[in-house]
């Protein structure tokens, strides 16, 4: 499809198209990237990225706050049936969403990991002096909130862990359930805790018994010392003797 001839049907100029960002944008409406390629957008999961697909059919990934332009005129796919006709059969899906919801319909339900609390308990986690809270939705989708900020819908809690690290930059791979702590078990803290509390136990008891030690030998140099003092004032008055008798 030549993007220039499409718009100059309409009435429309590039320019005249308003700028956006892929993460703004609707599902199934058509846009411009910053290059000028025309691509539709099929899929859009707020502050982390969309997917989109080019006029030969090729799907992308790119990210939500990259900039793009649209939607381009005419390009919603959406609308009613006519009032007096009968609604038929819903429009078949492009063939990259019919190949995606044919895998979907292909996966066998999983169970829900037992390591998740309840449905509706906040999972919270302090991070670079930011607090973190992850709500998981009856859907199974998982609300993720940085500070006050809402960055939007996870579909795992993986993916939550994801979005709140591309928030601040870092894109290493991380596990959501030990990113959040969650299936820790409940007795390592006070393990740890524990252990710090013996090991400084039984440093006072060796300080003590040092202490106890050094009272000991302090008591038996004072006995020695006081010996010495009585056997010094001896030599002394026995070394006067002679000189107060001849006197």
């Amino acid at each position: 499809m030549n993007t220039k001839n499409a718009i100059e049907t309409t009435g429309t100029g590039i320019e005249d198209l308003p700028e956006t960002t892929f993460g703004a944008t609707e599902v199934g409406r058509s846009y411009l990237t910053a290059r000028g390629h025309q691509v539709t957008v099929t899929e859009v999961i707020p502050g982390s990225h969309a997917i989109v697909q080019t006029t030969k059919g090729k799907e992308m990934r790119v990210p939500a706050d990259q900039a793009c332009r649209g939607p381009l005129p005419g390009s919603d796919v959406g609308g009613a049936a006519p009032a007096d006709q009968d609604e038929g059969p819903a429009e078949a899906p492009t063939t990259a969403k019919a190949k995606r919801a044919k895998a979907k319909r292909a996966k066998e339900p999983r169970g829900r990991d037992p390591r998740l609390p309840e449905v509706g308990t906040q999972i919270t986690r302090k991070w670079r002096g930011h607090e973190v809270t992850v709500t998981e939705l009856v859907d199974g989708g998982f609300a993720v909130v940085f500070d006050d900020d809402v960055l939007g819908i996870a579909k795992s809690l993986t993916k939550a862990a994801e979005m709140v690290l591309a928030r601040e930059g870092v894109t290493s791979g991380v596990n959501g359930y030990t990113w959040f702590r969650i299936g820790t078990p409940a007795t390592a803290p006070r393990t740890r805790r524990a252990t710090t509390i013996d090991a400084l136990a039984a440093a006072v008891a060796r300080l003590q018994a040092r202490l106890t030690k050094a009272a000991e030998r302090a008591a038996k140099v004072e006995s020695e010392l006081e010996a010495a003092t009585k056997a010094l004032a001896d030599a002394k008055a026995a070394a006067d003797a002679p000189a107060s008798a001849a006197a």
